[in-house]
């Protein structure tokens, strides 16, 4: 249903709140059918927060949102869906490693999606999510530097 709605029902993203309707929906039947994928979710939530400066929020395409100052390190759906942006190098680095396939949605671009079905694929959510954050704590420092 989530990769229907995605690819061929999009536009109804445009009408407010409605995003955030539909991943009420998804945290349902999460906790309905597959529970695992809850405490995927929170495993993931509760270490991204556990980091120095990271903050959450909510996100504008519904899920949870990792900030790190201004700039985003990811999001995670109540599916067990994680998406970050990295750099177009990264990005295929961990895309041919197997470790995530290109964003669901914008496949072109420099996000990645990682859906979660298990213990291992959170610790590999939580790997890259550190990598991200790691690496925008490094612009953040040299930003700091520069002035």
């Amino acid at each position: 249903m989530f990769r229907f709605v995605t690819t061929h029902l999009r536009f109804l993203g445009k009408v407010p709140g409605l995003v955030h309707v539909f991943e009420l929906m998804l945290i349902v039947e999460s906790m309905l059918f597959h529970r695992h994928l809850l405490t995927c979710v929170r495993t993931v939530e509760r270490e991204a927060r556990s980091w120095p400066g990271v903050t959450l929020s909510l996100h504008a395409l519904g899920g949870t949102q990792f900030d790190l100052g201004r700039r985003e390190i990811g999001h995670v759906h109540g599916n067990g869906l994680v998406d970050m942006l990295f750099t177009k190098a990264i990005r295929d680095e961990v895309i041919a490693a197997g470790l995530a396939e290109p964003h669901h949605v914008y496949d072109k671009s420099n996000w990645i999606s990682l859906f979660m079905q298990s213990d291992e694929d959170a610790r590999t959510a939580i790997a890259l999510l550190r990598r991200n954050y790691e690496r925008l704590l490094a612009i953040e420092n040299n930003r700091t530097t520069d002035r």
